[in-house]
């Protein structure tokens, strides 16, 4: 098993000179330059277990029988909020809103993936500002994967002592646990409102996956 906490911050994003504005949280304050990486995973997590059976079998072979399983389970990445518009003048097009104080984090029973955060959280920025919420402050989902493997050996020693029908069964994503994306756009960016500054009707709704549906695969392999 292993467990890793770690964060992954932007030190420097406020020294470098204005040519994307929406790459900071404010981009003539350094002391808010301590922003969270696209990259940033707080929390991963790593398992595997193994089994096998060692019945008769030819001298220096392998064990008869293994079953291997891997689970990942990891904390989602961070994204930033944008609102679609240029409200702040720049011709940029990277404007994020503003912060009502209401949190975007909703509770367990609320959060689904047809509504990820509170939308509620985030009004228009004033013209001529870049709009206050940060930047990678919204935090995807998470995942959870687990991998099963079967391998059986069989020997036939009418043929030679090394003779083996390996037979495999691989499953992956053997739960059909579906792992989201953040809610996004085609850029990847997330837009909490429209140019016009009313709400979009499709932020927070989970659309896209970061892996596949269960996979089953079966093997034979001879080997002599």
């Amino acid at each position: 098993m292993r467990w890793f906490w770690n964060q992954s911050c932007d030190p420097d994003k406020a020294s470098k000179p204005i040519l994307d504005p929406g790459d900071r949280t404010h981009a003539i304050d350094a002391a808010s330059a301590e922003i969270l990486r696209l990259v940033d995973l707080r929390h991963a997590e790593a398992q595997a277990v193994a089994a096998t059976h060692a019945a008769a079998r030819p001298k220096g072979a392998g064990p008869v029988g293994r079953i291997l399983g891997w689970l990942n389970k990891s904390s989602g990445f961070p994204r930033t909020m944008y609102t679609g518009s240029d409200a702040s003048l720049t011709g940029g097009g990277q404007d994020r809103p503003n912060a009502t104080g209401i949190s975007p984090v909703l509770s367990g029973s609320q959060q689904s993936i047809l509504q990820w955060f509170n939308k509620a959280a985030y009004v228009p920025n004033a013209a001529g500002t870049w709009g206050n919420v940060g930047r990678n402050t919204l935090i995807g989902p998470g995942l959870t994967n687990l991998d099963f493997s079967v391998v059986k050996n069989n020997y036939i020693r009418k043929i030679s002592e090394s003779f083996n029908v390996q037979f495999r069964a691989e499953l992956f994503n053997i739960l059909n646990h579906a792992n989201f994306n953040v809610p996004s756009l085609g850029d990847g960016n997330t837009n909490v409102l429209n140019g016009d500054g009313t709400v979009n009707g499709s932020a927070g709704l989970l659309s896209q996956t970061t892996t596949d549906p269960r996979e089953i695969q079966f093997a034979l392999k001879v080997i002599w």
